[in-house]
């Protein structure tokens, strides 16, 4: 059985992906900066995940999806 992501499978248009990619450079230069190293790709990868997961349960307003996305991952904390 394949297994996917999400539990489901979804498509989007080349337009929509092109407006989640728009979403998560935005929420991306939010946030890099609490970022270094080789945490840069996990984070970057946990973003990407999380916009795609909120997009799927049908959240596409991208003001809100790059608020949540950013809400939802975990900072690390300074020190």
């Amino acid at each position: 059985m394949h297994h996917t992501p999400y539990g489901r499978s979804v498509t989007y248009d080349p337009r929509t992906l092109k407006k989640f990619g728009e979403t998560f450079d935005r929420a991306w230069a939010v946030i890099a900066g609490n970022f270094t190293g080789s945490s840069c790709d996990a984070a970057r990868l946990q973003l990407a995940t999380i916009i795609l997961e909120f997009a799927s349960d049908g959240d596409c307003n991208l003001l809100e999806l790059k608020c949540r996305a950013i809400g939802a991952m975990q900072l690390p904390r300074a020190a």
